[in-house]
């Protein structure tokens, strides 16, 4: 069945985002307790993505993907952080549009 967290009595779905954005990767084993969730909202529809680290927050300016990239589903684009990494800027209506067409299969 499908994960879910229970947030001010709602049940939300879970999903481990490292599994949802690398569908073709081997799955990673779920540690359930292990992780931060973060909680998305477009609308009256809310999902959990379970994610590795919390970085912060920082106004970035979003780049285009290469076209190797473009075109790739749940990314909006990238930047190169304030500490000189580069970041994938998920596109989180995207990732959410996936989900319901995933969640009525």
């Amino acid at each position: 069945g499908q994960l879910t967290i229970i947030v001010r009595d709602k049940s939300i779905p879970l999903f481990y985002l490292q599994n949802w954005l690398a569908s073709k990767s081997p799955r990673v084993e779920q540690r359930i307790g292990h992780g931060h969730v973060v909680i998305v909202q477009i609308g009256s529809q809310r999902v959990g993505f379970v994610v590795d680290t919390l970085i912060g927050q920082e106004e970035v300016v979003i780049k285009p993907l290469d076209n190797l990239l473009q075109g790739t589903p749940g990314m909006a684009g990238a930047t190169i952080t304030s500490d000189g990494h580069i970041a994938l800027i998920l596109d989180v209506p995207d990732l959410l549009k996936q989900y319901a067409a995933a969640s009525r299969i």
